[in-house]
């Protein structure tokens, strides 16, 4: 490994480390939870070291994904009860993360494109903030930087290893947050695809589809004992759906200067009594109905969910996280992503599995967010997506300047 990615990696440890330990609107060094989120995974947490499993009041529940209440319960077991020791090793993880996008952009572009997108990546203000909140944003984001990295590779190299290397991180990040699992069908999907043209691809697939199934079956099998129902994430969708579809929903968007998320006055009382599971079935059928009585509406929200999802921060921030975001997102990864992807489908045609990957992805992951509920940090998985296309955009303007005014000298 050469010097410049060995700096880059320590400037984006010392600068998650620097935001932590400096940060004055957030008490992170002392034993606080600042989302409801949070208290979930540590009543999950706790319940695991109790010996109960993740469960809720001794009742077995699949309300979340279930590999971040299992981290935190990991690291409690090491460390004691302690959340500085959560934000600390996901600092850990947060800087892995960044190497892991590192490697991947090395296979497919240039060192000088490579070290660009760790450079975004160490310094992108969301992938600094994210690892001091109580938040799966950063466990799944590991876990997702992980499995793109064995895809490349696997795409690239095609042995066996990397295959089943693929299957076992493509488990881990549908284990992580739901939406792992949309990625890891979809890169599934792409190998058998190409494994009916190649036989090698096809085995290649099967390894990894199996790798993949032996980490997922553990969870989904609990589900089916605990619920008698086939549950791959979570038993929360349809609270989710009748969350941003409900005649008090807002969409989310409050614009730039206005807080925006959806609010509601509570669940409604009928679902005391229910199950997750029968709880989850009522508000879905409460949502879809109300989308179908109300298609207009329906598709107003999620206009607003679409710009509440893309808007560059969240109101209510100081002005320097603003300037930031606006800096980071509206005038370099947005732009020069879309630049960056159009220039390698042109001049890389042997990326385009993986860029068709990255634009599926990103476009049913939209979809699926802004039928349901939409908040900024929802945005910030599909965030490395756009810093590799972005590197690779900014690369090729910077060379084009220079070449300019290189013939300008020479005349």
């Amino acid at each position: 490994m050469k010097r410049i990615p060995l700096i880059l990696l320590a400037l984006a440890l010392a600068v998650r480390i620097t935001y932590f330990v400096v940060h004055p609107g957030q008490e992170y060094r002392r034993e606080a939870i600042y989302q409801s989120d949070g208290i979930l995974y540590d009543a999950l947490a706790r319940s695991v070291l109790h010996g109960d499993g993740l469960a809720i009041d001794k009742v077995l529940s699949a309300r979340t994904s279930p590999l971040y209440p299992l981290f935190m319960a990991g690291v409690f077991a090491v460390f004691g009860h302690n959340f500085v020791w959560i934000r600390l090793m996901q600092i850990l993880l947060a800087t892995a993360g960044c190497f892991f996008l590192w490697l991947s952009a090395r296979e497919i572009m240039e060192h000088g494109h490579a070290n660009l997108v760790l450079f975004l990546a160490a310094f992108y203000y969301p992938f600094i903030q994210t690892p001091s909140y109580i938040l799966t944003e950063t466990l799944f984001l590991f876990c997702l930087l992980l499995t793109f990295l064995f895809i490349v590779r696997t795409t690239n190299r095609r042995h066996r290893t990397d295959a089943v290397l693929l299957g076992l991180a493509g488990g881990l990040t549908a284990l992580a947050r739901p939406p792992g699992l949309i990625f890891v069908m979809l890169a599934l999907t792409a190998l058998l695809l190409a494994g009916m043209r190649n036989r090698r691809r096809f085995m290649l697939f099967c390894i990894a589809a199996t790798a993949f199934v032996l980490v997922l079956a553990p969870w989904i099998t609990r589900n089916y004992l605990r619920f008698h129902a086939f549950i791959p994430a979570t038993s929360m969708g349809g609270a989710a759906l009748y969350l941003g579809n409900n005649p008090q929903a807002t969409g989310g968007h409050g614009g730039w200067h206005n807080y925006g998320e959806d609010t509601v006055a509570g669940m409604p009382p009928e679902t005391a009594a229910m199950s997750e599971l029968e709880t989850s079935r009522y508000l879905n059928g409460m949502a879809t109905g109300y989308i179908r009585a109300h298609p207009l509406r329906f598709f107003s929200l999620c206009g607003k969910k679409f710009l509440n999802l893309w808007r560059p921060f969240y109101s209510g921030g100081n002005i320097w996280y603003r300037v930031a975001m606006v800096i980071e997102d509206m005038l370099i990864l947005y732009p020069f992503g879309i630049l960056g992807f159009i220039l390698l489908w042109r001049n890389r045609p042997a990326m385009r599995y993986l860029l068709t990957l990255m634009l599926l992805f990103v476009l049913v992951y939209t979809a699926v967010v802004i039928t349901s509920i939409a908040v900024v940090r929802y945005r910030y998985p599909l965030m490395p997506f756009f810093i590799i296309c972005a590197s690779y955009g900014l690369g090729c303007t910077f060379a084009a300047i220079k070449q300019r005014r290189a013939r300008k000298c020479c005349v």
